[in-house]
């Protein structure tokens, strides 16, 4: 990994597609810390990178230097951006559509950009930054972790008063991001490629040894983060990659069972450390009298404890009722990010725009089963493209990382339903490297 990264600091020094990409997957975990707000837009290292990238993609274009693929999932995405434009006059909150639009049609062009500018031997490079960064959002994490056990106050941890070990009794580790649900979307995608990469004996980037602490490090965090959300992500993307694994033989029973067991260990030691760690919560009501371990294990098992109490549950159910009070939303919704605007009567609250918090039902609701249909037939397709890719080519690192980035997918699938944010830029990073790579694959393109 040391190697590959010296390789990319003196390569990229003559490759500008090289050095964007480098740069924006090194500035993935880093959504809050640092950042500031400007104009209501919090303007950090991956949006204006993001943006590098897509006017990159686009002075290719114009010169001819390279050509956006006539595929299946890119007709779709353009159909999906139609589709939210032209549904923005249903809105009552004009602004907050247009925002909405905006947002999603940054990291739809991110997406496309990336699979423009990505070249095959830019992946070891790729996949060794975000290892590197993700080793060190790790370690911060643990900082924040027993830093608050000790008493360090969250003006230098970085974590969020709610996050603190006030409400469970042990804080909730969420790294440089918004929110433990977001760090842990992010942790997921090394910790899935980690996962296969000990399956397939993968370790161009990273030796064995390596590769099996990392799995450990990256479970362990993605524990510590307290987050329903991923860690059931984390169940369902170890299941399908399984599952893959197996139907095709890639790897023997034995080796999957190894894997599996680092990360049960990992949950063992996360338990223990929350244990040992854990304090008295200022309110016991909120975790059913329960503390240390009881009360890790009563998160996960509980919902309406998350964040904010039963805010979700909530949300979820003010959701169906816009629905069912009005039926024209099941087809053309109610417009772009119009969810908040409608159940806070048009006015945003301090704390901005409330959200469904469930993907699923936030899409239909607001873009009507014509906007929910083309995401669903975006990532399936993806999926079942790279099926097909990873069927009919020998598994190298490249079709290694297809099948990661798809066991990634399905986590933010089950994930997708605790948040709803649609345009989270790490994800549709990982969404533009899976299309960059199967375009960049010579026997077999998109959509042929």
């Amino acid at each position: 990994m040391k190697k590959n990264i010296k390789e990319f600091i003196s390569k990229s020094k003559k490759d500008i597609d090289l050095l964007l990409l480098g740069l924006l997957v090194l500035s993935l975990p880093f959504e809050r810390i640092p950042s500031i707000d400007v104009f209501g837009v919090t303007a950090r290292a991956s949006l204006v990178i993001g943006f590098l990238v897509i006017i990159r993609a686009l002075y290719l274009l114009i010169k001819r230097k390279a050509n956006i693929t006539k595929s299946i999932p890119n007709y779709i995405l353009l159909a999906f951006v139609v589709w939210i434009i032209l549904i923005i006059p249903e809105s009552i909150n004009i602004k907050r559509a247009v925002q909405v639009v905006g947002y999603d049609l940054f990291v739809v062009m991110l997406a496309v950009g990336i699979s423009i500018i990505y070249k095959k031997e830019y992946l070891k490079y790729l996949l060794s930054v975000l290892f590197a960064v993700a080793i060190f959002a790790s370690a911060f994490a643990f900082y924040q972790f027993f830093g608050d056990i000790i008493g360090i106050p969250i003006t230098y941890t970085g974590l969020a008063d709610r996050y603190s070990s006030g409400l469970f009794g042990f804080p909730r580790v969420q790294g440089f991001s918004l929110e433990p649900l977001y760090f842990g979307s992010f942790m997921l995608l090394p910790t899935m490629l980690l996962f296969l990469f000990n399956l397939l004996n993968q370790y161009e980037i990273i030796s064995k040894k390596g590769a099996r602490l990392l799995l450990f490090l990256f479970s362990t965090t993605i524990f510590i983060t307290v987050a329903r959300g991923a860690i059931y992500g984390l169940i369902a993307g170890i299941t399908a990659i399984s599952i893959v694994v197996l139907i095709k033989k890639l790897a023997s029973l034995s080796k999957l069972g190894f894997s599996i067991a680092i990360v049960i260990f990992a949950f063992i030691v996360s338990l223990l450390i929350v244990n040992f760690g854990s304090k008295i919560p200022l309110d016991v009501s909120k975790t059913f009298g329960k503390r240390g371990g009881s009360a890790f294990t009563q998160q996960l098992l509980t919902t309406g404890l998350e964040g904010s109490g039963d805010e979700r549950a909530v949300a979820r159910r003010q959701a169906i009722n816009l629905l069912q009070n009005n039926k024209s939303a099941y087809i053309i919704g109610v417009g772009p990010g119009q969810f908040g605007p409608y159940v806070q009567n048009n006015t945003q609250a301090n704390y901005g725009w409330t959200i469904v918090n469930n993907l699923t039902l936030e899409l239909l609701l607001e873009t009507g089963i014509i906007g929910l249909l083309l995401i669903l037939a975006f990532f399936g397709s993806v999926l079942i493209r790279t099926y097909v890719i990873v069927d009919k080519n020998k598994i190298d690192l490249q079709m290694a990382t297809l099948v990661a980035i798809s066991g990634y997918i399905v986590t933010q699938a089950v994930q997708y339903q605790g948040f709803s944010t649609l345009y989270v830029v790490h994800i549709w990073v990982a969404v533009g490297i899976l299309l960059g790579i199967i375009l960049a694959t010579g026997k077999t393109k998109i959509g042929s």
